[in-house]
């Protein structure tokens, strides 16, 4: 964490102080920091706050940060654009496994770390996509019905929630033998070229929902399945998995097919969702007739 020289950082409300200090690395479901004095605001040159927690105690990516008491602060937005004061610039974990969180702000004084309470979760409960495409070289087929996904919240409070959808060609993307993609109306390039969607934006146009204890969404969108060489991977079916992150914290972690099928994704969402036996759901459709 970067201070100003001549600044005390407390630790755990006055347990630990020490400074000037260049990190510092502790554990626990809640820590306050304090810096005093507090640094200069300057809007145009915010200071940067690297804490790294260590999850072995219940801290991970779910971490809610509050300054000063006020309700925990959100990601800092698209470079060029002014962000909240303070805002998350960054979430990503380190070698040694801990989780490592970048704060900017112009005026940093105490800080409150916690994870989340009550039950948290979120769930996928239906994926249906056409059962067959007809396919000729090169030729989309969308005439099938819409793939849709239904998420739910099962939390006990309301919960920010996003839903993923990635497309696993036939045979598998690593040799994807067809060269088989879907085509999703509205996706961002690199979407387009993982084949892995926040299908929460595609059929809503918003990344997440806040849904109620119970509440669900219907998402519903009509890609197109096209295969440069449909005859080699004729008979063979796509693998489309569906996946509810809550808190919608994790599109990181979920957006490419190798980190949704290799695990890198079932761990994040289920590190801050307590009910893991239904935050995917897999089917293999559609299948591919070649023409």
């Amino acid at each position: 964490m970067t201070v100003p020289t001549a600044a005390t950082v407390t630790i755990n409300e006055g347990a630990i102080t020490q400074g000037p200090p260049s990190g510092f690395t502790f554990v626990g479901q809640q820590v306050d920091i304090s810096i005093s004095p507090p640094p200069p605001a300057d809007a145009n040159n915010p200071i940067t706050l690297v804490f790294t927690l260590d999850p072995s105690l219940g801290v991970d990516t779910s971490v809610a940060i509050s300054k000063n008491g006020s309700p925990p602060i959100g990601a800092c937005l698209a470079a060029g654009v002014a962000n909240p004061d303070p805002c998350v610039s960054n979430r990503a974990m380190t070698a040694l496994g801990d989780v490592q969180i970048t704060v900017l702000t112009t005026s940093a004084s105490s800080w409150n770390f916690a994870k989340p309470s009550g039950h948290h979760d979120a769930g996928i409960t239906r994926l249906k996509s056409p059962k067959y495409v007809d396919l000729s070289p090169g030729i989309p087929d969308s005439t099938g019905t819409m793939t849709v996904v239904v998420g739910q919240s099962f939390s006990d409070h309301a919960d920010d929630v996003s839903v993923y959808l990635a497309f696993n060609p036939p045979g598998g993307f690593g040799s994807n033998l067809g060269g088989c993609s879907v085509v999703v109306p509205g996706a961002t390039p690199t979407e387009q070229a993982n084949q892995v969607f926040n299908w929460t934006r595609i059929a809503l146009g918003v990344p997440l929902v806040n849904l109620l204890p119970g509440q669900s969404i219907r998402l519903s969108a009509n890609p197109q399945f096209i295969c440069t060489n449909p005859a080699a991977v004729n008979g063979q079916n796509w693998q489309l998995k569906a996946i509810a992150d809550v808190h919608a914290d994790d599109a990181a972690s979920c957006d490419t097919l190798g980190k949704t099928f290799n695990g890198e994704c079932a761990a994040a969402v289920n590190g801050d969702d307590d009910n893991d036996d239904n935050n995917t759901m897999v089917r293999g459709f559609p299948i591919v007739r070649a023409h």
